[in-house]
């Protein structure tokens, strides 16, 4: 799990030497988008385990979560004074956009676990339905060809 964190916080403190640099060199924040998501996936990675009680790294994550917001601090002036004007409303905008489509995707694949899960009981249900029919249905034939050969003879 620390070793985990380390290594996460290793790719976003990449990323944002590499956003900095980029805007530094009067590259446009757009497009820097796979920086960006390396940064916010490390972050929503390290709050993740931040937000998991019982787990030994949670000082270590929210060590590391501090040290991202003091890193994000300084991207941020450097947004404001080497950027684009506006260029740090468009990374709060990007960065929410990218936080409601992880939101979405986690809803979605929540979903599709659900609905499997739901396919897998109605198949058990029916199956078992099915095969208590059969043997119903098999009984009842062989208690009516029982009677029937008992009155035969």
């Amino acid at each position: 799990m620390i070793l985990e964190s380390i290594a996460v916080i290793s790719a976003a403190n990449a990323a944002i030497s590499t956003i900095k640099e980029a805007i530094g060199n009067g590259k446009d924040l757009m497009a820097m988008g796979q920086e960006l998501d390396q940064y916010f996936d490390a972050k929503a990675k390290l709050q993740q385990n931040a937000s998991r009680s019982g787990s030994q790294s949670e000082i270590s994550a929210f060590l590391a979560l501090e040290q991202l917001a003091e890193d994000e601090q300084q991207l941020k002036t450097t947004l404001v004074w080497m950027g684009k004007a506006g260029t740090y409303e468009r990374f709060l905008k990007y960065q929410a956009q990218q936080k409601q489509q992880r939101d979405d995707d986690k809803k979605q694949i929540l979903k599709r676990k659900l609905a499997r899960s739901q396919t897998i009981k109605n198949a058990f249900i029916y199956t078992t339905v099915g095969i208590s029919l059969l043997g119903m249905v098999g009984g009842m034939i062989a208690a009516l060809i029982y009677f029937i050969s008992f009155k035969v003879k």
